[in-house]
């Protein structure tokens, strides 16, 4: 019933129905992590962090419990607890060789500036994964995010650009790119992206229903992309118009 709920934008009864789950399975980290996102989905950060640390703490083998730890971090200012989690994920899954796991701990690490003091793990993690799917739109849109924080400006364009070619609606690729080309003084261009990307998530956010098939981002989605967002629109100096 949760999961229906999410689908149809309802936060308050969702975390209701994950509430009542989660009386009945209490040990689930799953249960924990989706009432979190429908609190975080309503902007309750400050309780939905306590969701997100109990169900990854339920789920130590789950990388992306840990993502949304640190999502909440990072909304919340505790750059402080960002890192520490940063830390956990690569001192967790370091030697990994999966590259749906290393995705998520690149992605994680990469979300906010100052992750960890050696950023080559990242970007291994962000290598490992992309060189196994080249035709992957969250592999190659990772890598190039991981690039931007690692300076190398060039290599993160190719890759965003990349990462264009393999999604119809490359929002993050675009909050990307304006970042990129915000930093490389390209102002015109970086508004460009940015308002490529604000819109299409704009329209995303607010689609209505049709034939049966609801074509609105999912509640994962929308906060990942409302994150890069919020860090775009700052570096552009962009005014918040509040959440799409």
């Amino acid at each position: 019933m949760g999961e229906v709920l999410a689908v149809l934008d309802q936060p308050a009864e969702a975390e209701a129905a994950y509430g009542k789950a989660i009386d009945v399975d209490a040990g689930s980290g799953w249960l924990k992590t989706s009432r979190g996102l429908a609190r975080a989905r309503a902007g309750r950060w400050k309780e939905a962090i306590q969701d997100f640390v109990e169900g990854a703490n339920l789920a130590p083998d789950d990388p992306l419990s840990r993502y949304w730890v640190a999502h909440a971090q990072i909304r919340l200012g505790d750059l402080a607890g960002f890192r520490s989690t940063c830390a956990e994920l690569i001192k967790r899954f370091g030697t990994t060789d999966k590259p749906d796991v290393a995705v998520e701990v690149a992605f994680t690490c990469a979300i906010a500036a100052g992750s960890v003091n050696d950023f080559e793990h990242v970007l291994r993690f962000a290598k490992l994964a992309s060189s196994t799917d080249a035709k992957n739109y969250y592999y190659a849109v990772t890598n190039a995010l991981t690039l931007y924080r690692a300076g190398r400006l060039a290599d993160a364009t190719q890759q965003a650009r990349a990462a264009e070619l393999l999604k119809k609606e490359p929002i993050s690729a675009w909050f990307i790119l304006a970042m990129i080309q915000q930093r490389e003084g390209k102002s015109a261009d970086a508004n460009r992206s940015f308002e490529q990307a604000d819109q299409s998530l704009r329209q995303a956010s607010g689609a209505k229903p049709t034939n049966g098939e609801d074509p609105r981002l999912p509640w994962m989605l929308r906060l990942r992309l409302e994150l890069l967002r919020l860090e775009a629109a700052e570096i552009l100096k962009r005014p918040d118009t509040g959440k799409p």
